[in-house]
C-alpha cells in the first residue's frame, strides 16, 4: 500500500510491482522520489537482505547494495 497526497490530503493505494529479481513474501517497500525500493524479504524459512530498486518510467529494476553494506 502506497501513501501519497497530491491534494493535501493522505491517500492509500494498492499496487503490484512485478519482474523483480527474486520472488518473496514478507518484504517492505518505500518510495522515494519516483523510484519504488524493495527491501529483504523471506519465504518463512529463508530470508533475504537485498534490496531492489524499480524505475516506473522506464519499467526496470536494479540492484542496490544489500542491507549488511554501508
Amino acid at each position: 500500500m502506497i501513501d501519497h497526497a497530491d491534494d493535501g490530503h493522505l491517500k492509500h493505494e494498492m499496487i503490484f510491482l512485478t519482474g523483480g529479481y527474486d520472488v518473496c513474501a514478507y518484504a517492505s517497500v518505500a518510495k522515494l522520489s519516483e523510484e519504488f525500493y524493495a527491501f529483504g524479504g523471506g519465504t518463512g524459512s529463508l530470508w533475504y537482505d537485498i534490496v531492489e530498486s524499480y524505475n516506473p518510467a522506464n519499467d526496470e529494476w536494479t540492484m542496490c547494495p544489500c542491507l549488511k553494506e554501508k
